[in-house]
């Protein structure tokens, strides 16, 4: 991180941690702390975790703090700046600390819940609707339950293409709400007496994301990808069938709520971890669904001779927007799944099933130009770090949107077209964080095919670098 972020005067400062700058010396406004002769500018939204390592009272491991916080990445959240904390203080004060603010966690409303995915999360309006209310429903229960008493879970179903923003939704939620987030394909488990991961392994990356804090653990996310490839509907030998139903029974037990036994260290000790409470998502694109709950609605969908019926044209379209999907009840989606080949026990315990459409072009476009962690201001702001103005044209984002919209590929895509297309760019031109204003670089539609095509405007050329456009 550059030094002029702790180095400036304390009339005119930004958070150390996400560039956000001071509106007002109000109380209300963050804080300034002083360590070793640095002054430094905190948030609200990052104070106090910043002040949970300050607390500790040792100089030299304030000075470790200062060190954590100037090292994380642009954009860290608020759970980020806490584990960086974590890493540097003992295990006991990470378990009072996280003691203390786990029985304070607040209680963010669906519409709030909502309106940060709607911030990350490129359309999927009501997907992102039902995901706050199951999300709000899970974090209520879980304050509110003083008895201890297993709550009624709200495990989450996320069907859609690749690229249509699954993992997204769970990540982004959990970033949110300041808990731990493990994800892991389903496809890549063996049950049980065979070789390789199982599912209990991604209850051991949870708990090193809590940073070994039993109760935090209990409490985070976890999502399961691909989880349709578990069904048979696509047809398969006896023995993938066995292996798949075999994965499904331990992805089952888990959510059920299973005490899992996980390492602390490398000494052989271990902890064991309720899964109780831990929050589920599962993903995937399920091919070939809508088609089954086509045909249990009623819709056959078929055509005869040459003769085109305009309610068949309209069930067609419906088909590839994910609208039947989207439309069909709780029942007809559960019956559905269950002919996939998921089974009636964990289709059972998954209450929330929502589906996610492909994106059209206007979507893909803002994800490119809007969101915040889109790829191309994130490479703006990597360019303008070393001093140049990156630009692209409308061209070239027309063509790699109609690239992906014709193949489906969703949001994925267009992070690889456009780091390969800057790619020759950032080897000729990158440097580390400097002041001065090197030109405009700009990538064309050529850039997709030829990275070396990329115009170079030297700054004698081109006065003006527009500051404005970079999203941190």
């Amino acid at each position: 991180m550059p030094e002029q972020y702790i180095d400036m005067t304390t009339s005119d400062r930004e958070c150390v941690i996400c560039q956000k700058p001071r509106v007002s010396p109000s109380e209300d406004d963050g804080q300034i702390f002083r360590i070793q002769g640095k002054y430094l500018y905190i948030c609200p939204e990052h104070c106090d975790a910043f002040t949970i390592g300050m607390g500790i009272g040792r100089t030299e491991l304030n000075g470790q703090v200062v060190q954590a916080l100037c090292g994380l990445e642009d954009g860290a959240t608020g759970w980020d700046v806490k584990q960086a904390v974590y890493d540097i203080i003992p295990l006991a004060q990470r378990q009072i600390q996280e003691h203390k603010r786990l029985k304070t966690i607040p209680i963010y409303s669906p519409r709030e819940i909502y309106e940060n995915l709607d911030i990350h999360v490129v359309g999927q309006k009501d997907a992102k609707t039902r995901v706050a209310l199951s999300v709000f429903e899970h974090v209520k229960q879980i304050r509110d339950n003083e008895k201890n008493i297993a709550p009624d879970k709200h495990n989450v179903l996320l069907l859609g293409p690749s690229g249509s923003g699954k993992t997204l939704l769970a990540h982004t939620v959990s970033q949110y709400l300041e808990l731990p987030f493990a994800s892991a394909d389903a496809t890549s488990f063996s049950p049980t007496g065979f070789q390789g991961a199982d599912a209990d392994t991604t209850i051991a990356d949870l708990f090193a994301k809590s940073k070994n804090v039993i109760q935090t653990t209990e409490k985070g996310f976890v999502f399961f990808d691909e989880i349709d490839k578990l069904g048979t509907y696509n047809g398969s030998s006896s023995r993938s069938d066995m292996l798949n139903v075999s994965t499904q029974s331990s992805l089952l037990r888990l959510i059920e709520g299973k005490k899992v036994k996980v390492p602390l260290n490398n000494m052989g000790d271990a902890v064991q971890i309720s899964t109780e409470k831990i929050l589920f998502f599962f993903g995937g694109a399920f091919p070939g669904l809508v088609d089954i709950v086509a045909k249990l609605e009623g819709h056959s969908g078929k055509q005869i001779g040459f003769r085109t019926n305009e309610k068949e044209k309209q069930i067609e379209i419906a088909k590839k927007t994910y609208d039947i999907l989207g439309n069909a009840s709780l029942d007809i989606m559960t019956q559905a799944l269950i002919e996939y080949g998921l089974s009636a026990e964990l289709v059972g315990r998954i209450p929330v099933i929502v589906p996610l459409a492909p994106l059209n072009k206007e979507q893909l476009i803002e994800y490119l130009t809007q969101i915040g962690h889109s790829p191309i201001l994130r490479q703006k702001y990597l360019f303008f770090e070393s001093g140049y103005e990156l630009d692209f044209t409308d061209d070239f984002i027309d063509a790699i949107v109609e690239k992906s919209y014709l193949m489906a590929t969703g949001t994925r895509a267009l992070v690889n077209a456009v780091k390969t297309s800057v790619s020759q760019a950032a080897f000729d031109l990158l440097t580390g964080p400097t002041r001065k204003k090197n030109g405009c670089i700009t990538i064309t539609e050529e850039c997709l095919t030829n990275p070396g095509a990329y115009i170079l405007t030297p700054r004698t050329q081109k006065t003006r670098v527009i500051k404005s456009e970079v999203v941190m």
